[in-house]
């Protein structure tokens, strides 16, 4: 079966192809072994600023563009206080 996938900048084609060249079971690990290495909290603070930035120019384009709305700060408290309720009646 062919796949047909989306290249991204930050992922090298070469690299993309090699995974995609391994069998299923070796994708899964793969997988499973990128997945750890995401959850792992970084000690290198260089890094950590680097993905706040992206993170944050990510979250200013999205709301500029109209992909990402605004919520009034008013009605976001009473949506939370009401789904407290809701989850956690007393």
């Amino acid at each position: 079966m062919s796949q047909t996938v989306e290249l991204d900048a930050d992922i090298p084609a070469d690299l993309l192809d090699r995974a995609m060249a391994l069998s299923h079971a070796g994708k899964r690990k793969l997988a499973g072994l990128l997945a750890k290495a995401t959850e792992e909290p970084t000690d290198d603070p260089e890094l950590v600023r680097k993905e706040v930035n992206e993170l944050i120019a990510d979250r200013l384009e999205g709301y500029l563009s109209g992909r990402y709305k605004t919520v009034d700060g008013k009605e976001m408290i009473q949506r939370v206080r009401e789904r407290l309720r809701q989850e956690f009646p007393q």
